[in-house]
């Protein structure tokens, strides 16, 4: 259609999470290992309306392939709580999980001269109905009777929430050796209110089921998990030189802020405001293939948090799990490195 119409298919991991507490750490109640490993698929398409007015829209197919929190279980202060007090090891409780869900984008991009384009793009949320199942390993004593034996499973789901976000952008070409760009983002994190596990395999109306869910659910952060995340724009701004028809030569920065308060703060999600110094290269193999590499060193501010971790307490006696003090300053440093290839149909330049 005259090359006013374009189709692309990305793939990408977006709201990737790691974090590690060691299993004798004070965090260890709360939190000791937290994964959530999810890939983007979104095929799109683009289409000229005007030669300075561009839309296109896309789908995006989210699969959180691998969910993962587990904490340690405090056995002693469970069998106190259930009347036979004992002095045991902590046991590893596991939340296992899988899910997937569409969501859609769409925008525009606006040329009203050669050297300046505006864009503005919209991205819908998308809600993960993480199916699993909970284990926990290693109880003892009348811990162990409850649940029949040291080992137990049961099936569990939650939801996890990924935000919809506005993009802005603008680009500047003074000339064709060198581009500049910036822009800004908003994402609506308040849509997300809790993390909330359930377990549908376990009775509540009998005493045994009801005491497992009170143990379960009162473990850890307690449940659900309240989350008081507030609304955040990001920046970034970046550039890029090309040096020859092969090589090109890129510069960025970009600054996203904290979303979750400190009353909600949990050491399994470490949301710490943060800025970041990128450099990278691009070389052209051919005019359809190119090479793309970055490193990117991530900053982290520190964050000083006075808080403790209360339990709900339902059906199990006040006090007898005890809070979880997370107080203290939380720092990190990151190192990420990317490569790209990229295909071009065609031979387009």
């Amino acid at each position: 259609m005259d090359g006013k119409l374009a189709a692309g298919l990305s793939s990408q991991s977006p709201y990737g999470l790691e974090t590690h507490w060691d299993s004798n750490s004070p965090m260890r109640y709360v939190a000791t290992n937290s994964v959530l490993h999810m890939i983007d698929i979104s095929p799109v398409v683009a289409y000229q309306v005007h030669p300075k007015v561009s839309i296109g829209a896309g789908v995006d197919y989210v699969n959180l392939f691998d969910a993962q929190l587990d904490h340690q279980l405090n056995v002693s202060a469970v069998n106190t709580s259930l009347g036979a007090p004992s002095l045991s090891p902590d046991a590893t409780a596991s939340l296992r999980g899988q899910a997937a869900d569409w969501g859609y984008h769409a925008g525009i991009v606006i040329t009203p001269t050669e050297q300046h384009a505006l864009g503005i793009t919209y991205r819908s949320k998308s809600n993960l109905r993480v199916n699993g199942n909970v284990t926990i390993r290693g109880m003892s004593g009348a811990m162990a009777g409850l649940f029949g034996g040291s080992d137990f499973t049961t099936s569990a789901f939650t939801d996890v929430v990924l935000p919809s976000n506005v993009q802005f952008g603008y680009a500047y070409k003074p000339n064709d050796k060198w581009l500049f760009e910036a822009d800004t983002a908003w994402y609506h994190w308040s849509e997300t209110k809790d993390l909330n596990v359930r377990y549908p395999s376990i009775d509540p109306t009998t005493l045994a089921g009801a005491t497992q869910l009170a143990i379960l659910t009162n473990s850890g952060s307690g449940n659900p998990t309240a989350l008081t995340l507030r609304d955040a724009w990001s920046f970034a701004a970046g550039s890029n030189y090309k040096m020859s028809d092969k090589w090109q030569l890129r510069g960025g920065f970009w600054y996203e802020p904290h979303a979750l308060s400190e009353t909600t703060f949990s050491p399994a999600f470490i949301d710490l405001s943060r800025y970041s110094v990128s450099v990278g290269a691009g070389y052209a193999l051919t005019q359809s293939v190119t090479i793309d590499a970055a490193y990117s060193a991530v900053f982290f501010h520190n964050r000083t948090i006075n808080n403790t971790v209360q339990q709900n307490g339902t059906g199990i006696p006040e006090g007898a799990i005890p809070g979880v003090g997370i107080d203290g300053t939380y720092k990190d440093f990151a190192n990420l490195l990317a490569l790209n290839v990229t295909y071009k149909f065609g031979g387009a330049k």
